[in-house]
């Protein structure tokens, strides 16, 4: 487990994924009408509709089968987890699965019209490199999409009540000013930050605490097994104690930004 100096000083270990891709699903289990309204969401502005579309990180390609319904162009996805991509292609996708990283995305420049990375920016090391590289591949007014969370979303969510979470995560997540500044640094413009409604895990709040014991985002999976049953147990208490039957939506932020 990374000791708490590392959190602070932002120097935290990638996430593995190689055990993680066999329950990443089962644990994340959007409905399909937020899987259709997100990718709709994530893939509009990008111009031609009938370009490619490049979902960087697409992981299991859950979002990406959603911007596939959204589009009349080509769609490819991009991950550098071999077992995540062997989980997407056992959904019988048809697009392209490439295995690579954002700061060298394999392909050509101006090759597509759109991008999006949609929870993706907080497990890329060299932010600056990953957007010159979003840049390079995108063509003239394309058009880079990014699916986050702010630090005062943060803040807010459920997951806040985990001990010791927050200290991550606020590490791990870049904010949105400082965002902004990385993509204007890189060549980006037309910079503009929405934020809209949606839900990675049940609401109901038994459901909700199972997706929890089993680790279902990155940074539970930090903590060592009897550091974590300890905290779990905390946690469970902060969460009855505060929610009745249900746990609200989440907010997460959009910004999206274009190559001149």
């Amino acid at each position: 487990m990374p000791t708490m100096h590392q959190y602070m000083t932002g120097n935290v270990p990638k996430s593995d994924f190689t055990s993680f891709a066999r329950v990443y699903d089962k644990h994340r289990r959007p409905g399909p009408d937020q899987i259709r309204y997100w990718g709709k969401l994530v893939s509009d502005g990008a111009e031609p509709h009938n370009g490619v579309f490049l979902d960087l990180g697409c992981g299991t390609c859950t979002y990406t089968l959603g911007i596939e319904k959204s589009r009349s162009g080509s769609i490819i996805g991009i991950d550098p987890s071999g077992p995540m991509l062997k989980q997407a292609l056992s959904k019988n996708i048809t697009f392209p699965l490439i295995r690579g990283c954002a700061e060298n995305i394999p392909l050509k420049d101006g090759s597509v019209c759109g991008v999006t990375m949609m929870m993706v920016l907080h497990h890329i090391d060299d932010r600056d490199k990953a957007f010159e590289e979003t840049c390079r591949i995108l063509s003239p007014k394309g058009q880079l999409t990014i699916l986050t969370r702010s630090h005062q979303e943060i803040r807010s969510s459920a997951l806040a009540l985990f001990p010791g979470l927050l200290e991550i995560d606020l590490v791990r997540f870049p904010d949105i000013p400082v965002i902004a500044s990385l993509l204007e640094q890189a060549g980006f413009e037309n910079i503009i930050i929405d934020h809209i409604q949606g839900s990675r895990h049940p609401r109901e709040v038994d459901e909700y605490l199972e997706n929890v014991q089993n680790r279902f985002v990155t940074t539970l999976r930090y903590f060592a097994e009897d550091d974590f049953q300890r905290r779990f147990e905390v946690f469970e208490r902060k969460i009855r104690d505060r929610y009745r039957g249900t746990i609200d939506e989440v907010t997460f932020s959009l910004v999206r930004a274009q190559v001149p």
